[in-house]
């Protein structure tokens, strides 16, 4: 179901409703109202509901989460995201909903911590009154922090995260053609009032090739016909529609929202 935001609820909870497994587009709905009493109905109606959320199905966020299972980077200290490009310009969901969407459903799925408040600030300039650049700040346990930045409205398209700890650092940079992942191992470390700089060598990293969209319909399909809970069920959707939910508060009051 990819149609646009507004239009999910109603057309998921009719498909619901008539006895329908349902995939729908991400967001899951437009508000948290909509996108709790989705989840109850597929509950209630014993049928499947999937979110799509793409990037969680690809070889290089896969390769991230086997490496933060492995402790690889150590303890998790911050992840940088920043996705920009000239629009496209939505009418029914501000620039958050549209581009932030995905680094909250990286985060949700990478590592098992969720955040405990969010601060929102944004812009428009065009007119239309929804915001078109945004920041969002996440405050998580174990002193772990996640910021956010999207924008509409830049002259050049950037794709980047960047994902540090205390013992190695990655850079996914899915705007580049090829050695998209990369590993850095590089160190801060205070000893005898004195800071210590390791700038190591740097490696990029294979994962396995794969469509992230076929993975993601192919699971959709194995939930069905076997009956098996998708990794991006309608809890894991709902929650990424609470974040956002909690990121237009935060917009429209100028405080950190708790979770």
């Amino acid at each position: 179901m990819a149609t646009p935001v507004k239009n999910h609820y109603d057309l998921a909870s009719k498909a619901l409703i008539a006895g329908k497994d349902v995939l729908v587009e991400k967001p899951m709905t437009k508000t948290l109202s909509e996108a709790e009493k989705l989840v109850a109905l597929a509950k209630k109606q014993n049928k499947v509901l999937m979110v799509d959320h793409t990037f969680l199905f690809s070889g290089p966020v896969l390769k991230i989460k086997e490496l933060l299972q492995k402790k690889v980077l150590g303890n998790l200290w911050y992840y940088y995201a920043d996705r920009a490009n000239l629009g496209k310009l939505q009418k029914d969901v501000n620039v958050l909903w549209d581009l932030a969407v995905h680094d909250l459903s990286i985060l949700n799925f990478i590592q098992d911590n969720q955040p405990t408040s969010l601060l929102a600030r944004g812009s428009y300039h065009a007119g239309n009154e929804i915001e078109e650049i945004a920041g969002l700040v996440l405050t998580y346990p174990k002193n772990f922090f996640a910021y956010i930045n999207v924008s509409w409205l830049s002259p050049v398209k950037t794709r980047k995260i960047v994902l540090a700890g205390d013992k190695k650092m990655l850079v996914f940079d899915d705007a580049l053609s090829e050695g998209k992942l990369k590993i850095f191992n590089c160190q801060i470390k205070f000893q005898a009032n004195k800071v210590n700089y390791l700038n190591g060598d740097s490696q990029i990293l294979t994962y396995a090739d794969q469509e992230p969209l076929l993975n993601m319909a192919e699971q959709f399909i194995k939930a069905v016909s076997q009956n098996k809970r998708p990794l991006t069920d309608g809890h894991f959707g709902l929650a990424v529609v609470k974040q956002l939910t909690a990121a237009n508060k935060s917009l429209l009051t100028n405080r950190p929202i708790k979770l």
